[in-house]
């Protein structure tokens, strides 16, 4: 697997807005924040390419000595890697982790070679997003690539607007503006992303914010508008995504969350409907497991967790 994007010196102090404390611990990228009075849980963000039989027990035996100074709850730790790694899954298992309850990145997944040409990439896709690309075209529609801090607050504005829509409409929580900004500050400073804003008659209709790292493009969020929806503007913008991420040099598109394919009512199941259209394959990575040092506060978190998501994204 490649390297994440997550396990970056930026991305930790994106996060560092956010209230999270960045440590190296065996050679990676953790992250510490309080949650509850004085005490706190560890997050490890989409750790891959490790000697796993050596590392996972090294990473454990050292985040523990973080449990007093910081009052550690739990440690999170994210496997960037697929399930079919079992012996990954047994070191867990042998060194005392759970299953997580939720995730914080998506464990299923719709990932796209891009490696190919235009036309290899457009004949693996459904009939129907071929379709709707020419569709959007047709129409008119253009798509921008915004990367310049100095439009950095009227590139939120629309961002977070469309994303707002699309939050309401399909009823999942939204992120409050400012931590947009931050993310689009801290892509643009880094030239590690962009916002792709799809326009018909000069309106923006669809924005997908876009990270490249390692030679992957991942699709971070998005958000579309009631309006002139018979454009089909969302297909031409994550068409240009990949046209710039092949220029970026990457071969493969992370287009994230998907719904497994015998869950049809999992609450990722209309956008995995979107992003199959584009072809690819699902991949279900081995995900989010946790490490567990203090059991009646972590009960206590899992129960909280589930009353604040309630069934939404």
């Amino acid at each position: 697997m490649s390297k994440s994007i997550l396990q970056t010196p930026f991305w930790a102090q994106f996060k560092a807005k956010s209230g999270w404390q960045q440590y190296n611990i065996a050679d990676t990228s953790a992250l510490i924040k309080k949650i509850f009075k004085d005490y706190s849980m560890a997050y490890i963000p989409e750790v891959s390419n490790k000697d796993w039989a050596s590392w996972i027990p090294q990473f454990s035996k050292e985040i523990k000595l973080y449990t007093k100074s910081h009052k550690l709850i739990f440690t999170r730790l994210e496997i960037l890697e697929p399930t079919e790694r079992q012996d990954i899954q047994k070191e867990l298992t042998a060194n005392h982790y759970k299953k997580s309850f939720e995730f914080v990145q998506p464990d299923h997944r719709r990932i796209i070679d891009i490696s190919g040409t235009n036309d290899e990439i457009l004949a693996q896709m459904k009939p129907k997003g071929r379709y709707n690309i020419k569709v959007a075209e047709k129409h008119g529609v253009q798509v921008e690539t915004h990367n310049d801090t100095a439009n950095l607050d009227k590139d939120t504005d629309i961002a977070y607007s469309l994303i707002a829509c699309t939050g309401g409409r399909k009823n999942f929580g939204v992120r409050e503006k400012a931590y947009f900004k931050d993310l689009l500050s801290v892509l643009y400073d880094n030239d590690s992303g962009a916002l792709f804003l799809a326009k018909y008659e000069g309106k923006p209709l669809a924005a997908l914010i876009i990270t490249y790292y390692d030679g992957v493009a991942s699709y971070f969020y998005g958000g579309s508008s009631f309006e002139h929806k018979e454009t089909m503007a969302p297909y031409l913008a994550h068409w240009e995504v990949i046209q710039e991420a092949k220029r970026r040099n990457c071969q493969t598109y992370d287009m994230l969350g998907a719904a497994p394919p015998d869950q049809p009512n999992h609450p990722y199941a209309g956008f995995a409907r979107f992003k199959e259209q584009f072809g690819g394959s699902y991949v279900h990575l081995l995900g989010s497991f946790d490490l567990i040092f203090n059991p009646i506060y972590y009960k206590m978190f899992c129960l909280a967790q589930k009353r604040r998501r309630h069934g939404v994204i």
